[in-house]
């Protein structure tokens, strides 16, 4: 898979100046007329920030065959090339089980979620053919409509879903970029890379694809969402994909094999080295890891996050 056939547009910066001046100047995400105005995100793009430009765009939960290891008691494991019905009947179990535990123990502790059992039901026939290795429409949508809500949520507090951050604004994308890739994450978490990346994904072909859509959970009831002017975007055909081909899609190969997706993508790196620079930068835009995250934890920690980016 060639680079050069996915994004549409590429460019390298060397300063934090000129990363950030980019997308503060360029045409690409300028307000042109009312219709723009109302679109997602400045100039019809959303945004992403990756710690490491050469990691693929793909979802938490098709990235390790452990990913929910933490968060459920049974999961598929990693796929030995046999029974691909089954396993990814197990598979889609263990993603539904784990967004139900998350939701299950906040409702216990008296914090509203939007559980709604009848939502789970919805899945039991595709997961149990699946499992028992039936014939099925295994294009069927997963999770359905109703439960993207719940698992847009469980993804934003640490569940790893099939679902994939981004954000409306391209300044909290840098940060985002920067933050994992500097000094101020500790030695044992921070992300060695070479490049730091901003990705940007044009919505406006998205109305015309039935591969990647858009998903919003309610932000008035999560405050980091609201703050990080957070959304998502869901594969739609991942288990179709998965059984074509018995890995999990990345959003450039869907890029790649949808003819209505060509050039939503375009792709801008900052050597690593420079992360410190562009959240120093940002600082001055509010734009912090306190304020990004307004936990007392963080927020306690304020002083230290400055200290580290201008001693």
């Amino acid at each position: 898979m060639h680079n050069h056939m996915i994004f549409n547009h590429q460019k390298d910066f060397e300063s934090a100046e000129d990363f950030l001046h980019f997308f503060q100047n360029h045409h690409f995400f300028k307000t042109n007329n009312i219709w723009e105005a109302n679109a997602i995100g400045r100039g019809g793009h959303i945004y992403r920030g990756q710690a490491n430009a050469d990691w693929l765009l793909k979802p938490t939960v098709f990235r390790k065959p452990d990913a929910l290891r933490n968060y459920t008691p049974q999961i598929a494991g990693e796929y030995s090339g046999k029974n691909k019905l089954m396993w990814l009947g197990f598979h889609l179990q263990s993603e539904i089980r784990s967004v139900l535990i998350f939701l299950e123990t906040a409702d216990k502790l008296g914090i509203e979620t939007p559980l709604d059992y009848s939502k789970v039901k919805e899945h039991y026939e595709l997961i149990s053919s699946a499992m028992n290795q039936n014939e099925y429409d295994y294009s069927t949508a997963f999770p359905c409509q109703r439960y993207l809500e719940d698992m847009a949520l469980a993804q934003h507090h640490g569940i790893p879903t099939r679902l994939l951050d981004w954000t409306e604004s391209p300044l909290i994308a840098c940060f985002f970029a920067a933050l994992g890739a500097s000094s101020v994450t500790p030695d044992e978490f921070r992300v060695e890379s070479s490049h730091i990346s901003v990705i940007c994904l044009n919505t406006q072909n998205l109305k015309e694809s039935d591969d990647l859509m858009l998903v919003r959970a309610p932000r008035h009831r999560n405050n980091f969402l609201r703050i990080q002017k957070g959304l998502f975007t869901h594969i739609q055909n991942a288990n179709s994909y998965f059984l074509e081909n018995e890995e999990w899609p990345s959003l450039e190969s869907v890029v790649q094999n949808s003819a209505k997706l060509s050039g939503s993508l375009k792709k801008y790196r900052l050597p690593s080295t420079k992360s410190d620079d562009l959240l120093r930068l940002l600082f001055d835009y509010h734009i912090t890891k306190y304020e990004m995250m307004p936990t007392l934890d963080n927020i306690a920690q304020s002083h230290a996050y400055a200290r580290l980016l201008f001693k």
